[in-house]
Protein backbone atom coordinates (compact mmCIF):
# COMPACT_ATOMS: atom_id res chain seq x y z
CA UNK A 1 0.00 0.00 0.00
CA UNK A 2 2.90 2.60 0.76
CA UNK A 3 3.92 2.35 -3.17
CA UNK A 4 0.30 3.17 -3.89
CA UNK A 5 0.43 6.34 -1.78
CA UNK A 6 3.70 7.15 -3.30
CA UNK A 7 2.42 7.00 -6.82
CA UNK A 8 -0.91 9.09 -5.56
CA UNK A 9 1.53 11.90 -4.42
CA UNK A 10 3.61 12.11 -7.18
CA UNK A 11 0.81 11.88 -9.20
CA UNK A 12 -0.68 14.62 -7.43
CA UNK A 13 2.26 16.97 -7.44
CA UNK A 14 1.64 17.63 -11.14
CA UNK A 15 -1.94 19.37 -11.35
CA UNK A 16 -1.01 21.08 -7.97
CA UNK A 17 2.18 22.26 -9.41
CA UNK A 18 -0.16 23.58 -12.24
CA UNK A 19 -2.79 25.17 -9.23
CA UNK A 20 0.16 27.08 -8.10
CA UNK A 21 1.00 28.17 -10.64
CA UNK A 22 -2.04 29.19 -12.27
CA UNK A 23 -2.43 31.00 -8.97
CA UNK A 24 0.72 32.94 -9.46
CA UNK A 25 -0.26 33.61 -13.19
CA UNK A 26 -3.42 34.90 -12.07
CA UNK A 27 -2.37 37.35 -9.01
CA UNK A 28 0.46 38.56 -11.90
CA UNK A 29 -1.37 38.95 -14.66
CA UNK A 30 -4.16 40.42 -12.98
CA UNK A 31 -2.07 43.57 -11.68
CA UNK A 32 -0.81 44.38 -15.05
CA UNK A 33 -4.51 43.55 -17.34
CA UNK A 34 -6.80 43.01 -15.03
CA UNK A 35 -9.07 40.02 -13.68
CA UNK A 36 -11.21 39.51 -16.88
CA UNK A 37 -8.10 39.84 -19.56
CA UNK A 38 -5.90 37.44 -16.99
CA UNK A 39 -8.62 34.93 -17.07
CA UNK A 40 -9.42 35.08 -20.77
CA UNK A 41 -5.55 34.72 -21.64
CA UNK A 42 -4.54 31.79 -23.72
CA UNK A 43 -1.97 31.09 -20.65
CA UNK A 44 -4.98 31.09 -18.30
CA UNK A 45 -7.34 28.93 -20.53
CA UNK A 46 -4.80 26.02 -20.89
CA UNK A 47 -4.10 26.26 -17.16
CA UNK A 48 -7.42 25.52 -16.27
CA UNK A 49 -7.79 22.62 -18.88
CA UNK A 50 -4.91 21.08 -17.74
CA UNK A 51 -5.69 20.79 -14.32
CA UNK A 52 -9.36 19.75 -14.88
CA UNK A 53 -8.11 16.85 -17.20
CA UNK A 54 -5.49 15.97 -14.76
CA UNK A 55 -8.46 16.01 -11.87
CA UNK A 56 -10.85 13.72 -14.39
CA UNK A 57 -7.79 11.06 -14.63
CA UNK A 58 -7.27 10.95 -11.24
CA UNK A 59 -10.99 11.05 -10.25
CA UNK A 60 -11.56 7.90 -12.88
CA UNK A 61 -9.59 6.06 -11.22
CA UNK A 62 -11.68 5.50 -8.25
CA UNK A 63 -15.05 4.45 -10.36
CA UNK A 64 -15.61 0.91 -10.85
CA UNK A 65 -15.71 -0.68 -14.10
CA UNK A 66 -19.06 -2.55 -15.32
CA UNK A 67 -19.09 -6.13 -15.81
CA UNK A 68 -18.66 -6.11 -19.34
CA UNK A 69 -16.00 -3.22 -19.19
CA UNK A 70 -14.17 -5.36 -17.27
CA UNK A 71 -14.53 -8.89 -19.20
CA UNK A 72 -13.33 -6.78 -22.20
CA UNK A 73 -10.43 -5.28 -20.31
CA UNK A 74 -9.07 -8.48 -18.91
CA UNK A 75 -9.95 -11.76 -21.03
CA UNK A 76 -11.43 -10.87 -24.61
CA UNK A 77 -12.43 -7.61 -26.36
CA UNK A 78 -14.58 -8.04 -28.37
CA UNK A 79 -17.12 -9.56 -25.99
CA UNK A 80 -18.62 -12.90 -27.51
CA UNK A 81 -22.26 -12.99 -27.66
CA UNK A 82 -22.78 -15.89 -25.28
CA UNK A 83 -21.34 -14.20 -21.99
CA UNK A 84 -23.22 -13.23 -19.25
CA UNK A 85 -21.61 -11.91 -16.34
CA UNK A 86 -23.20 -12.86 -13.36
CA UNK A 87 -20.82 -11.05 -10.60
CA UNK A 88 -17.80 -9.08 -10.62
CA UNK A 89 -15.38 -7.15 -8.38
CA UNK A 90 -12.67 -4.34 -9.62
CA UNK A 91 -10.30 -4.11 -6.46
CA UNK A 92 -8.30 -1.15 -9.00
CA UNK A 93 -10.82 2.12 -7.24
CA UNK A 94 -10.30 0.37 -3.97
CA UNK A 95 -6.22 -0.12 -4.38
CA UNK A 96 -7.19 -3.93 -3.99
CA UNK A 97 -5.09 -5.98 -6.57
CA UNK A 98 -7.68 -8.36 -7.56
CA UNK A 99 -10.30 -8.57 -10.21
CA UNK A 100 -12.77 -10.85 -10.35
CA UNK A 101 -15.49 -12.48 -12.47
CA UNK A 102 -17.67 -15.58 -12.66
CA UNK A 103 -19.70 -15.60 -15.95
CA UNK A 104 -21.51 -18.05 -18.46
CA UNK A 105 -20.16 -18.82 -21.94
CA UNK A 106 -21.00 -21.24 -24.91
CA UNK A 107 -18.64 -23.92 -25.00
CA UNK A 108 -17.67 -22.69 -28.51
CA UNK A 109 -16.94 -19.00 -27.09
CA UNK A 110 -14.99 -20.39 -23.84
CA UNK A 111 -12.54 -21.97 -26.36
CA UNK A 112 -12.18 -18.14 -27.92
CA UNK A 113 -11.43 -17.03 -24.82
CA UNK A 114 -8.55 -20.04 -24.52
CA UNK A 115 -7.29 -19.15 -27.74
CA UNK A 116 -7.03 -15.38 -27.37
CA UNK A 117 -4.07 -15.97 -24.80
CA UNK A 118 -1.69 -19.07 -23.98
CA UNK A 119 -3.17 -20.68 -21.21
CA UNK A 120 -2.56 -23.33 -19.67
CA UNK A 121 -4.07 -26.21 -17.52
CA UNK A 122 -2.70 -26.61 -13.98
CA UNK A 123 -3.57 -28.71 -11.06
CA UNK A 124 -6.41 -26.83 -8.63
CA UNK A 125 -4.32 -27.22 -5.61
CA UNK A 126 -2.63 -24.22 -6.15
CA UNK A 127 -4.88 -22.05 -5.78
CA UNK A 128 -6.70 -22.77 -2.53
CA UNK A 129 -8.89 -20.07 -0.58
CA UNK A 130 -8.73 -17.26 -3.05
CA UNK A 131 -9.89 -14.22 -2.31
CA UNK A 132 -10.78 -11.52 -4.50
CA UNK A 133 -11.44 -8.98 -1.37
CA UNK A 134 -10.90 -7.74 2.05
CA UNK A 135 -13.92 -5.78 2.26
CA UNK A 136 -17.13 -7.47 3.91
CA UNK A 137 -19.14 -5.21 1.44
CA UNK A 138 -18.81 -8.07 -1.60
CA UNK A 139 -16.87 -10.92 -0.45
CA UNK A 140 -15.08 -13.36 -2.89
CA UNK A 141 -14.17 -15.98 -0.88
CA UNK A 142 -14.34 -19.49 -2.33
CA UNK A 143 -12.33 -22.50 -2.25
CA UNK A 144 -11.47 -24.56 -4.87
CA UNK A 145 -13.19 -26.25 -6.73
CA UNK A 146 -15.49 -22.95 -6.62
CA UNK A 147 -19.40 -24.34 -4.99
CA UNK A 148 -21.54 -23.87 -8.33
CA UNK A 149 -18.90 -25.90 -10.86
CA UNK A 150 -19.40 -29.63 -8.99
CA UNK A 151 -16.56 -31.50 -8.47
CA UNK A 152 -14.45 -31.82 -11.63
CA UNK A 153 -13.17 -28.10 -12.05
CA UNK A 154 -10.65 -26.93 -14.82
CA UNK A 155 -8.27 -24.71 -13.55
CA UNK A 156 -6.49 -22.35 -16.33
CA UNK A 157 -3.79 -20.03 -15.63
CA UNK A 158 -2.30 -17.22 -17.66
CA UNK A 159 1.01 -15.25 -16.73
CA UNK A 160 0.96 -12.15 -18.63
CA UNK A 161 4.12 -10.95 -16.64
CA UNK A 162 6.30 -11.65 -14.15
CA UNK A 163 4.36 -10.18 -11.18
CA UNK A 164 1.05 -10.91 -12.48
CA UNK A 165 -1.37 -13.95 -12.90
CA UNK A 166 -4.70 -15.07 -14.20
CA UNK A 167 -6.75 -18.12 -13.50
CA UNK A 168 -9.73 -19.24 -14.70
CA UNK A 169 -12.03 -22.12 -13.02
CA UNK A 170 -14.49 -23.57 -15.13
CA UNK A 171 -16.72 -26.67 -15.22
CA UNK A 172 -16.49 -29.95 -16.95
CA UNK A 173 -19.58 -28.36 -19.79
CA UNK A 174 -17.35 -25.36 -20.17
CA UNK A 175 -19.97 -23.14 -19.98
CA UNK A 176 -19.65 -21.13 -16.34
CA UNK A 177 -16.01 -20.09 -15.18
CA UNK A 178 -14.95 -18.14 -12.47
CA UNK A 179 -11.62 -15.69 -13.90
CA UNK A 180 -8.90 -14.19 -11.04
CA UNK A 181 -6.61 -11.50 -11.73
CA UNK A 182 -4.29 -10.67 -9.53
CA UNK A 183 -1.99 -7.57 -10.13
CA UNK A 184 1.67 -8.16 -8.49
CA UNK A 185 2.55 -4.14 -8.64
CA UNK A 186 -0.07 -3.26 -6.23
CA UNK A 187 0.64 -3.54 -3.10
Amino acid sequence: MGLVIIGMCIYLLFPLSLCVFFIWYMLKTTKEVGFLKAVKSKTAIVLIVLIFICGGFFISGFIPRSDNQLFKDYILNPMPKSIKVINSYDGSPEFYPNTCLHFKSSPDDFQLILASKKWEVVSDDSFVGLTCTESTKNPWDFTIPPPSLGNNVITYTFVPNERDYEVMFTNTQMNEVYYYYYDGYMP
